[in-house]
C-alpha cells in the first residue's frame, strides 16, 4: 500500500479554500533551481519558522520531506506550491506550449515553455522532486498516517531584474502574494488553457496517474493543477513589506 497519494487543486475555489484553512493545511512554496552548482531551491513555510530558506536541489528535497513528515503527524494535508511547469500539451504528437485561452496574457508560455529552455527545467525538477517524495513514502505500515499532497503550478514569465532577490525570497514573495493578493492573480483551470496530461513521460505512471485521477474538490478527473499566472507587481509589493534581513539573506 502506499502511503503517499498527489491530486490537485483544479479550481480557484479550491485555491482559496487551502488558502485561508491553516488548521486543515499545511502550505510549502518551492521555488525550484535545478543546479548542481548552486544552491539555488527556495523554500517557503508559514508556520513553523526555518532557519534556512536556500538549498541545493537535493537538500530541498529533504527539506520538504521534513515539511510533510510533520505537517502529516499534525493531522495536516500538503498543498505544495511549485514554480514550475506541472502540465505539458503535444499537437500531432509535436510538444507545443500551453497556450491560455482567456484572461489577458494570451500568449500562454511564451519563452518559457513546458520542453525547451528554463521550463524544460524546471519541468525536470518537479518530476523528479515528485518521484522521490513518492520513493521516500513508498511503503507504510498499518500504524502510518496516509500523506496527501495537493498541488498547485506557480507561473512566473518575463520576471528579468524586477525581482533581484534569491531564491528564497521569491518564494517567501510569492506565499504572501497568494495570501494576501489573491484576487490579482490569474488563475487558470484546465478548461482555460491547452493541456495534454503527462500520463507517460517516464518517471512512473502511477505517480503521474495519481496526480491526474484525485482532486482536492471532486470533479473531471481529466483535470490537472490550477496555474497561478503570477503578477509582479504584487510579488515585489510583497516582498516589500518585510526587511531583508529577515529571508535567507
Amino acid at each position: 500500500m502506499e502511503r503517499i497519494k498527489f491530486s490537485a487543486v483544479a479550481s480557484k475555489a479550491a485555491l482559496c479554500q487551502v488558502l485561508v484553512d491553516d488548521s486543515r493545511y499545511h502550505k510549502i512554496v518551492l521555488e525550484i533551481g535545478f543546479s548542481n552548482a548552486r544552491d539555488t531551491c527556495g523554500i517557503w513555510v508559514e508556520q513553523p519558522k526555518r532557519d534556512k530558506w536556500l538549498f541545493y536541489f537535493d537538500e530541498a528535497i529533504e527539506a520538504v520531506v521534513d515539511e510533510i513528515t510533520n505537517a502529516t503527524d499534525l493531522g495536516k494535508e500538503v498543498v505544495l506550491f511549485i514554480e514550475a511547469p506541472l502540465s505539458v500539451y503535444f499537437e500531432c504528437a509535436r510538444p507545443k506550449a500551453r497556450h491560455w485561452r482567456r484572461g489577458s496574457l494570451s500568449s500562454g508560455e511564451g519563452r518559457n515553455g513546458w520542453y525547451y529552455g528554463a521550463g524544460a527545467v524546471l519541468f525536470t525538477g518537479a518530476f523528479t522532486l515528485l518521484k522521490r517524495l513518492q520513493q521516500r513514502f513508498s511503503l507504510a505500515s498499518q500504524n502510518d498516517n496516509k500523506i496527501v499532497v495537493h498541488l498547485v503550478e506557480i507561473f512566473s514569465s518575463n520576471k528579468g531584474n524586477r525581482f533581484p532577490y534569491c531564491d528564497g525570497c521569491e518564494a517567501r514573495a510569492i506565499y504572501e502574494a497568494l495570501k494576501g493578493a489573491i484576487k490579482t492573480q490569474q488563475i487558470l483551470e484546465s478548461k482555460d488553457f491547452t493541456v495534454w496530461l503527462p500520463v507517460s513521460i517516464g518517471v512512473g505512471s502511477e505517480l503521474i496517474s495519481s496526480v491526474v485521477f484525485n482532486r482536492l474538490d471532486g470533479g473531471n478527473s481529466l483535470d490537472c493543477p490550477v496555474i497561478v499566472n503570477m503578477d509582479w507587481d504584487s510579488l515585489i509589493a510583497s516582498r516589500a513589506r518585510y526587511p531583508k534581513g529577515e529571508c535567507c539573506i
